[in-house]
């Protein structure tokens, strides 16, 4: 009986003590709470095209982009490790056609202080030509690049003063020699001192685009004349743009020199 009591009592002891290690004490129980902290989305602005399309050419105009917001491996996939937003300069032309959607970038356009700038703009099989004019020699107010101008040749005596006989006044006309020209860029040198040391003068030179036989008539025509340029300001007939003195001075009378064709002996 009595070994019987003791075994119930082990069995209660070991019994006791395998609840105890299957039942942790609350009091060392360690609860650990993890907090996942998410990491903001990494994004970056680019600008698109926005228009049907965009050729090459043609100006850039602020309408013609709309900015963007793309993700970091969108971004990356692209090129881009940053926000590819940029200035460029006024007048800065597309170096290649672009279709709406398309990543537009810096390396895309041509700025008009750019070598490639008049590659880029000029017609094909014509040339960039240099003409030097002076501000007082430029009609219709500033010329900026994208222009369209009249070249004109004033031939005569300019410095008309009062011994002048009616017929040297009347040798005097202004004719046009190119009309419609387009202006490719325009360039400035610096401030130079005039030969008087009285003023303070800027030489200027329109990068004009000209073909083959238009280069040639302006070559000579400088040789021979003192060069205007007009801003051309719509379509108009070259004789409206042209005159003589004798429309300023109409008192006087061309005189013409009238020769026979052939010689008639009686």
């Amino acid at each position: 009986m009595r070994s019987k009591l003791f075994i119930f009592i082990a069995m209660m002891a070991i019994g006791v003590g395998v609840f105890g290690l299957l039942s942790p004490n609350e009091s060392t129980a360690v609860v650990a709470e993890v907090k996942t902290v998410e990491k903001p989305a990494v994004l970056y602005k680019i600008y698109r095209i926005a228009k049907s399309q965009v050729k090459k050419g043609q100006v850039v105009n602020p309408s013609d982009l709309e900015i963007v917001t793309i993700s970091e491996s969108e971004a990356h996939s692209l090129g881009f490790d940053d926000d590819a937003l940029f200035d460029y300069e006024s007048g800065s032309v597309y170096k290649r056609d672009l279709l709406k959607g398309d990543t537009f970038n810096l390396s895309y356009i041509a700025e008009p202080s750019s070598p490639e700038y008049i590659d880029t703009i000029i017609s094909k099989n014509n040339v960039p030509y240099p003409v030097k004019v002076s501000l007082d020699s430029i009609i219709g107010g500033v010329i900026s690049s994208g222009d369209n101008i009249d070249v004109l040749a004033l031939t005569g005596d300019f410095a008309i003063n009062s011994e002048l006989s009616p017929q040297n006044k009347e040798q005097i006309s202004l004719t046009p020699i190119l009309t419609n020209i387009k202006v490719l860029k325009v360039e400035q040198d610096a401030p130079f001192i005039s030969r008087s040391g009285n003023s303070e003068q800027m030489e200027n030179y329109l990068i004009v685009e000209l073909d083959r036989k238009q280069v040639a008539l302006l070559t000579i025509a400088k040789k021979i004349a003192q060069i205007e340029v007009h801003k051309s300001i719509g379509n108009y007939l070259p004789n409206e743009i042209q005159a003589n003195s004798g429309d300023v001075l109409p008192d006087f009378k061309a005189i013409k020199e009238l020769r026979a064709s052939e010689i008639v002996v009686n």
